[in-house]
C-alpha cells in the first residue's frame, strides 16, 4: 500500500497510490507557468505547479486563462483525438460515515473515471483509513493524505480548505491530459449513470462548459430536490470540460470560488447548467458542514464578494428563513454574513464588467419570478 503524505512516501503494502510525476517534471513541463491570453480584473491566478507543490499568485493578482495557441474549436478537435479522459477529484475532512456511500456510488458508474484522487484533508475520525481501506487494489484510485490546510479554524469552508486541497491533488497529476475534470463531494452518492449523462451533454452541446447532477436531501422520510437556477452547476456534484476549466480559472483559494468560476464561464460564452434527470443524494444539507447557522452566514459572505445587489440579498434572506431551519435565524444568517462581511472589509470580485454581469443576470431573475408569481395571481 503505498500512502502519499506532505512530508514522503510510506509503504503500506498493495493498495495503489498513484505516483506522482517523475523528477523534473510537474503538471506544468518544467514548473512553467501556464499559457494566459489575457488579464481580467477580478479572477484569481490559477494553480501553477511545480516541483515542490501549487504555487499562487498574491490575492489581488488578476488572471483569466485562456489557450494562446488555440482556439475552443481546435482545442475541441484535440480532444476528439485523445479520446474522451475523465479526471476525478474529492476532497473530505471527517466524512467517515460517507465514505461507503460516496465509493458505491464511483464504483457503480457504467462509466468510470479515468483516475480519481480523493484528498484526505486532516481527518480526525477515521476518514483516511475507511478511504485507504475501499481503494485498496483499485488501481485507478489515488488517495492523499494532507495536514489540515487550516488548524482549529470554526469554519474550513470560509478559508478555502477545500480549493487548496482540490490543487493539492492537482500539483500532483498531469491534469491537462484530461478532457474533463469532475469535482465530487465527500458525501455525495452518484448514481449509475451520472458521468455517463453528463459527458453525453457536452458530446450534444459544444458550448456546455460544466454541468452537474441535480442534488436531492433527505427531509424527514423523503429525498427532495434542492431548488436553484437551471444555469447553476451544482459543486457537490459538478463536471467541467477541460477548456472552461482552464478559461474560467481553475480552483481559486478564496471563498466563492465555485461561484465566481461558473460567472466567469458565462462571461466567456460557455453555457452552465443543472442536468435535472441526474439526481444525486446529497447525504448532508448543503453548508451545514461546520453548523447549519455558520454555514447560512457563510453563503451571505459569498453573495457579498460576488456583488449580489442589496435588494437580491434581502429576498434571498427572506427565502432562506422560511425554507430552511432553524425557521427565521437561517434567513438572519444570511443577511448578517452579507453585511459582516462589508463590515469587515472582504475583498469583493475586483472586475467592473463582472460585477455588471452579474446584477444584469439576478435582476433578470428578479424579474422572472415577478412574472411567474403575476401570471399565477390571474389564474386564481
Amino acid at each position: 500500500m503505498e500512502v502519499q503524505r506532505d512530508q514522503g512516501t510510506v509503504d503500506r503494502g498493495r493498495l495503489l497510490m498513484a505516483k506522482r510525476p517523475a523528477a523534473g517534471r510537474s503538471t506544468v513541463e518544467g514548473g512553467a507557468a501556464p499559457r494566459h491570453a489575457r488579464l481580467v480584473a477580478g479572477a484569481l491566478t490559477p494553480p501553477v505547479a511545480t516541483a515542490g507543490g501549487p504555487v499562487h499568485a498574491p490575492a489581488d493578482a488578476v488572471a483569466l486563462w485562456a489557450p494562446l495557441t488555440a482556439t475552443r474549436e481546435t482545442a475541441r478537435r484535440a480532444r476528439g483525438a485523445m479520446g474522451t479522459r475523465v479526471l476525478l477529484l474529492t476532497t473530505a475532512h471527517n466524512e467517515a460515515r460517507f465514505v461507503d456511500a460516496l465509493f458505491d456510488g464511483v464504483m457503480s458508474q457504467t462509466r468510470r473515471p479515468d483516475r480519481w484522487i480523493v484528498v484526505d484533508d486532516g481527518s480526525s475520525d477515521g476518514t483516511f483509513e475507511a478511504l485507504a481501506g475501499r481503494a485498496a487494489r483499485v488501481d485507478w484510485i489515488t488517495v492523499l493524505r494532507r495536514e489540515p490546510v487550516v488548524h482549529r479554524v470554526p469554519d474550513r469552508l470560509a478559508v478555502a480548505a477545500v480549493s487548496r486541497s482540490l490543487n493539492h491533488a492537482l500539483a500532483r497529476i498531469d491534469w491537462r491530459a484530461y478532457t474533463h475534470i469532475g469535482k465530487l463531494d465527500a458525501d455525495v452518492r452518484v448514481p449509475p449513470g451520472f458521468l455517463e449523462q453528463l459527458l453525453r451533454d457536452f458530446e450534444a452541446d459544444p458550448s456546455l462548459g460544466m454541468t452537474g447532477g441535480l442534488l436531492t436531501e433527505r427531509h424527514g422520510r423523503r429525498w427532495r430536490r434542492v431548488t436553484q437556477p437551471p444555469t447553476h452547476a451544482p459543486p457537490p456534484a459538478r463536471l467541467y470540460s477541460l477548456e472552461c476549466f482552464e478559461a474560467s480559472g481553475g480552483f481559486r483559494e478564496r471563498l466563492a470560488w465555485d461561484t465566481i468560476d461558473e460567472v466567469y464561464s458565462r462571461m466567456l460564452g460557455y453555457s452552465t447548467r443543472v442536468n435535472a434527470a441526474v439526481r444525486v443524494r446529497h447525504l448532508r444539507v448543503h453548508g451545514t458542514a461546520d453548523g447549519r447557522l455558520r454555514g447560512r452566514a457563510r453563503h451571505g459572505a459569498c453573495a457579498w464578494i460576488a456583488h449580489y445587489p442589496p435588494l437580491f440579498v434581502l429576498l434571498r434572506s427572506a427565502k432562506v428563513a422560511v425554507r430552511f431551519t432553524p425557521w427565521g435565524l437561517s434567513g438572519l444568517a444570511f443577511l448578517w454574513g452579507y453585511l459582516a462581511a462589508g463590515l469587515r472589509g472582504v475583498p469583493r470580485v475586483d472586475d467592473a464588467e463582472f460585477r455588471c454581469y452579474v446584477r444584469r443576470e439576478l435582476c433578470a431573475r428578479i424579474v422572472a419570478s415577478l412574472r411567474a408569481a403575476t401570471r399565477i395571481g390571474e389564474q386564481a
